[in-house]
């Protein structure tokens, strides 16, 4: 499963890059909210608000049908409260989306684009904080087992084109990659995140 949706990234990037729509591609940059959750084992903690920023290119948007891609740095994570104290776990990914979707026109300048897609992330740090302590879930001297770095996903979402210049979306991600240290318990990684693109 790994493999076959790290294959599907890759190949939806080329595409992306091959395609003839490349002469039309659109440059931006984002910036977005996250309300980030972990899912372990059946059990869910509460939501983290963090941050997502990047820059984003779309191609065809002078038709219907588009591909949109990128490079993000998207903070993801969960909070608890465990005897009075406050606890997060915090990732920060560098994130490679690639999603399809389809422009639907409302009106004169604004069109509606439902989408879907996938998503792989690299994590560039991970911070368990708590009662004034901050571990480092990559330092090997402190977790026990193999953490884990790669996160991967599926992606669907709603945005509305204002004049081809503006774009205000929301997005749910679904990871898949399972984060656990020691690889027996199940640790998925769900964003719901609302942002503004700005397209040069």
């Amino acid at each position: 499963m790994k493999k076959s949706l790290l294959s599907f990234a890759f190949a939806m990037t080329a595409l992306f890059f091959a395609s003839d729509a490349y002469s039309q591609v659109r440059v931006g940059v984002k910036g977005a909210l996250n309300m980030a959750n972990i899912h372990s084992d059946g059990e869910t903690a509460d939501y983290l608000m963090a941050p997502q920023a990047g820059v984003v290119v779309y191609t065809n948007l002078e038709n219907a049908l588009f591909l949109q891609s990128g490079l993000l740095y998207s903070v993801k994570g969960a909070k608890e409260s465990l005897e009075g104290e406050k606890v997060q776990l915090m990732y920060s990914f560098l994130e490679l989306p690639v999603n399809v979707g389809f422009q639907i026109p409302v009106g004169e300048s604004i069109k509606v684009s439902p989408f879907i897609g996938g998503f792989a992330g690299y994590a560039l740090s991970g911070k368990l904080k708590g009662g004034g302590i901050t571990i480092d879930l990559f330092d090997k001297d402190l977790v026990e087992g193999d953490p884990k770095r790669l996160d991967y996903g599926a992606n669907a979402g709603l945005g509305v084109h204002i004049n081809n210049r503006f774009i205000i979306s929301g997005q749910y991600s679904h990871g898949l990659a399972n984060l656990s240290e020691d690889g027996e318990a199940k640790t998925n990684t769900r964003t719901i995140s609302a942002g503004l693109t700005f397209l040069f």
